[in-house]
């Protein structure tokens, strides 16, 4: 089964461009879509410095993401969630 799940995960991640961004700021929750890559073990996302979402998670603060396959029938929706913390890159 856990073969089975980490096949799945792999082609969900080789197949989705876009993830979902949750972020919050003084109690005022904020999610986006973003467009992202996954490379050398990390998820990269881009999106615009000046957008709520970045500002909100700027600074080191926990976020967190939810990673899916749209499905017409709920036992056929499959993803993840995780958490963590957006820094910023360079070119």
């Amino acid at each position: 089964m856990e073969e089975e799940i980490k096949k799945k995960t792999a082609r969900l991640i080789d197949h989705t461009r876009v993830m979902t961004l949750a972020v919050t700021k003084e109690g005022v929750p904020w999610s986006s879509p973003v467009y992202f890559v996954f490379h050398g073990s990390q998820f990269y996302f881009f999106s615009n410095e000046n957008s709520r979402h970045v500002q909100y998670a700027m600074g080191n603060k926990p976020v967190s993401v939810s990673l899916f396959h749209d499905a017409d029938k709920i036992d056929e929706i499959f993803g993840f969630q995780m958490a963590g913390r957006v820094t910023a890159v360079s070119d």
